[in-house]
């Protein structure tokens, strides 16, 4: 819709299959939003201005044998806004205007890529950023900011765990930072959610209480250090 192009849309559906497609220059080459249990396969989509690929709220899609390069926006060459459990499979990221992967969602693989001649390869915001938070093995990156998870050649951000408001159901580290009853619902593993390799960290804090009011209830869970 105006005043976006777009290449190739996906919409509310699930099973489909794109391959061996050459998409340039629109606002955005591949969109699905809502799309689950898709594959994108053997494809170029190369200098589309937003991102070359979007996944909006999508799930369980497999992305491989793919190259995305020359994009010109923050959105990154590909985007994973929600969704997740998406798996990356044999794709080349490169040369694009800002980022490779800008992951926001959680339970994603990323297997046996090459990122190369971007600024930064991968960013991450807030729960994408844990260590735990998605699956990285056999992939080729040069540097990333807050994505604990990936291990690049050059260097690694941490995630600032400041970044994570928590709800009053928590399940992760993060802070408090207004009044109420808050229940832990799981476990947590702080180790999970630090770069523990990292010397430069100083200290490690699961869960931060700013505010006056609040009644923290762990409800029989365990908050705890893998020894």
């Amino acid at each position: 819709m105006p005043p976006f192009t777009y290449g190739i849309v996906v919409r509310n559906v699930s099973n489909v299959t794109i391959s061996s497609v050459n998409i340039t220059q629109f606002s955005f080459g591949i969109y699905f939003q809502n799309v689950d249990n898709s594959t994108i396969s053997n494809s170029n989509i190369t200098k589309n201005t937003i991102s070359n690929i979007f996944l909006n709220n999508s799930r369980f899609n497999d992305i491989e044998y793919t190259t995305t390069s020359l994009s010109s926006s923050a959105s990154g060459s590909i985007s994973i806004l929600d969704g997740g459990s998406n798996i990356f499979l044999n794709d080349s990221i490169y040369g694009n205007a800002y980022y490779g992967f800008v992951v926001n969602s959680i339970g994603n693989r990323f297997i046996n890529d090459v990122l190369s001649n971007n600024p930064q390869d991968f960013v991450c915001y807030k729960e994408a950023g844990f260590s735990n938070s998605n699956l990285f093995s056999d992939t080729t990156c040069k540097n990333n900011l807050y994505c604990n998870f990936a291990w690049c050649s050059q260097s690694n951000v941490e995630l600032n765990i400041s970044q994570i408001t928590l709800p009053y159901n928590i399940s992760n580290c993060g802070y408090i930072n207004t009044p109420g009853t808050y229940t832990l619902t799981s476990n947590i593993l702080a180790n999970d959610y630090f770069n523990m390799s990292n010397p430069s960290s100083k200290s490690i804090t699961c869960i931060t209480i700013n505010s006056p009011d609040v009644v923290l209830n762990c409800n029989t869970h365990a908050i705890k250090m893998r020894a």
